[in-house]
């Protein structure tokens, strides 16, 4: 289940930390939070930071960006 806005700004810290590491202003990202989903610009950035902070492989968040991990295939 993807989280919501509100989940991810809390996670990374709140807006002001979340701004910071996108390069905005935090009152754009406290609109967000009534808003169903992130603008995908803004979640783009943000998919590495969502990746290490909550675990959710950025190619999950965004998989028109990110490429999902090449498997490995056994040896024969």
């Amino acid at each position: 289940m993807t989280p919501t806005p509100e989940e991810i700004i809390k996670a990374l810290g709140g807006p002001t930390k979340v701004a910071a590491l996108i390069g905005i202003k935090p009152p754009s990202v406290c609109e967000w939070r009534d808003k169903t989903a992130i603008p995908a610009a803004s979640l783009h950035k943000l998919a590495p930071h969502i990746e290490r902070v909550m675990g959710i492989p950025k190619h999950v968040m965004c998989p028109e960006v990110f490429e999902a991990p090449k498997r490995k295939g056994r040896a024969a």
